[in-house]
């Protein structure tokens, strides 16, 4: 939905109303989202890394091409295919520089193939992305780095790819185990001693079987599995010895697994039920060692902190944490509330603020400690609707109300300022409605009425709303449209809650029903049942 907007002005650091939207837009999160991550992909650490696919850029009847075999300049061509010079600072002198300067790349080939696997990850909004280079630990500083390098040529603010440290170790029993830590100096090292100890080479792997493998990594604390297992001979009869197959088959070692293809895991998690390992974790492994294929298997993983923890938690409680098809946010959430004034929420010198989760949202309190008044708040400045005057002036007394909410992805800032300053007790509803400099005019029937159509016109005039973008703060000029569609009901979840055990729930009921453009025969009969049974239910609930 598109909104009229005009310039409010710029963005300047020390603005007032900069200032202001700032700390709503900073206000923390303490929620956990769902997180596009990738699991299992090769840099040019890797020693089958192939760089590109793309028959263009192959050699004559050759299906595929390592990347040793690539020229500087054919790498440079590949960039200025992907792009990559057309951001701003990416320049021959830059590279040149960045590379004389930095220890970590050895020449412009290599930086340049960073730099391009890090821009995909950017490109393609992944937000976790878990580096498993084969036997070797070698591309996760680089990478890291190369993400830095780029993050200066991305707008302001733009979202940056968190990697995570990983391996991918080749087993001496032919299976591949994927290792995962935290990025912390200790788990590092332990990791890449035990690389030194156990990998015979790059190319070679480990003697130990996987199940000591990935028996190694949980004693430490870390995560592992057997990589894209649907692909492997292990469920085969002739495969390994009982005593082999029990150990790598326990429930431990099969808690998580790797698939290779979204359309195997119901396969898979079959086998496995057969052996009698019921709903083990499952990971869509990437396993690209391409351009091409990098970034095109991708899953969400629910979590706050972009970080090997997030990833950990998300495995304990899998079924809400982790998902293969991509979540739809609603239309229209808020994202949070803050409440500036000396009321019963906002207290002198200290603003009052929460966050909302774009799912299930509990307020949890005593009696009294203000959930009622908080939703009464967030309902008002979204609806301009009150029951009767006392709730309005509960609601004014609080101060000034800001909201941040999400509408069709963009985030607008709505601010409510009651302007009562001045304004006497027993003129309450006159200065509300013209001002503090009217409140003593129509003295004999303002006061005495109160009339819900002139409350919310004067409120709508209270409330501005403002965006960002362009380095500009826009401020929507369409305020009855913008309110219209991010409020659409005026019933509030509070009202509904306390109207809940009295025939009125029917009329909440009926009025929504009544917005459907269903255009359903049998539904006035549907309706009339719904009606039916719901006055069934609030007679019982009256009685309880």
């Amino acid at each position: 939905m598109q909104f009229r907007e005009k310039e409010f002005n710029r963005r300047t650091k020390n603005s007032q109303l900069n200032l202001a939207l700032t700390k709503i837009e900073r206000i923390k999160q303490v929620y956990g989202e769902y997180q596009k991550t990738i699991v299992h992909f090769h840099t040019p650490a890797s020693y089958d890394f192939k760089f590109v696919s793309d028959k263009k850029y192959l050699r004559s009847n050759a299906n595929s091409r390592s990347y040793a075999s690539f020229e500087l300049s054919e790498v440079i061509q590949v960039a200025r295919d992907y792009g990559l010079f057309n951001l701003p600072k990416i320049t021959d002198e830059y590279l040149n520089d960045m590379v004389t300067k930095n220890p970590l790349f050895d020449n412009q080939k290599e930086l340049i193939t960073y730099l391009l696997i890090a821009m995909k990850l950017i490109n393609n909004s992944i937000k976790l992305a878990v580096i498993t280079d084969h036997n070797t630990v070698d591309g996760y500083e680089r990478l890291k780095d190369a993400i830095n390098i780029l993050r200066s040529n991305y707008q302001k603010g733009s979202s940056m790819p968190k990697v995570i440290f990983g391996v991918e170790i080749s087993c001496g029993d032919s299976l591949h185990v994927v290792g995962i830590t935290d990025d912390s100096s200790t788990s590092r090292e332990l990791v890449t001693e035990f690389l030194t100890e156990n990998v015979l080479s790059v190319s070679a792997g480990t003697y130990l079987t996987s199940w000591e493998v990935i028996e190694w990594f949980r004693k430490q604390g870390f995560i592992s599995y057997v990589a894209h297992i649907n692909t492997s001979n292990v469920f085969k009869s002739d495969y390994g010895s009982g005593a082999y197959k029990k150990r790598l088959l326990s429930s431990k070692n099969m808690r998580l697994v790797g698939v290779s293809k979204l359309d195997k895991k119901d396969d898979l998690l079959k086998k496995l039920s057969d052996r009698g390992l019921n709903k083990p974790i499952v990971f869509l492994d990437e396993d690209s060692h391409c351009l091409e294929d990098l970034a095109t298997k991708t899953f969400w993983v629910k979590g706050q902190e972009l970080n090997f923890n997030m990833l950990r938690n998300a495995i304990e409680d899998s079924d809400i944490s982790i998902r293969f098809d991509k979540p739809n946010l609603p239309a229209v959430f808020v994202k949070s509330v803050s409440i500036n004034g000396d009321g019963f929420l906002g207290k002198q010198n200290s603003v009052f603020s929460v966050s909302f989760s774009t799912a299930l949202n509990c307020i949890i309190g005593g009696r009294g400690t203000g959930k009622s008044t908080l939703l009464d708040c967030v309902s008002f400045v979204l609806s301009q609707h009150v029951r009767d005057l006392g709730q309005l002036k509960n609601i004014c007394k609080q101060g000034q109300i800001s909201l941040s909410i999400s509408v069709d992805g963009k985030v607008y800032y709505l601010i409510f300022n009651p302007a009562l300053t001045g304004v006497h007790e027993e003129a309450f509803l006159r200065g509300y409605l013209h001002g503090s400099e009217h409140q003593w005019d129509y003295l004999d029937h303002v006061e005495k009425r109160f009339n819900s159509e002139e409350i919310a016109k004067a409120t709508r005039g209270k409330i501005q709303i403002f965006s960002f973008h362009d380095d500009s703060i826009y401020e929507i000029t369409d305020k009855a449209k913008f309110l219209n569609y991010v409020f659409r009901s005026s019933y509030s979840v509070n009202e509904l809650v306390k109207t809940a055990s009295d025939r009125r729930i029917t009329d909440f009921i009926e009025s929504q029903l009544n917005l459907t453009s269903m255009k359903i025969p049998e539904l006035s009969n549907q309706v009339q049942h719904l009606l039916n049974f719901t006055y069934k239910w609030s007679r019982w609930w009256s009685c309880e």
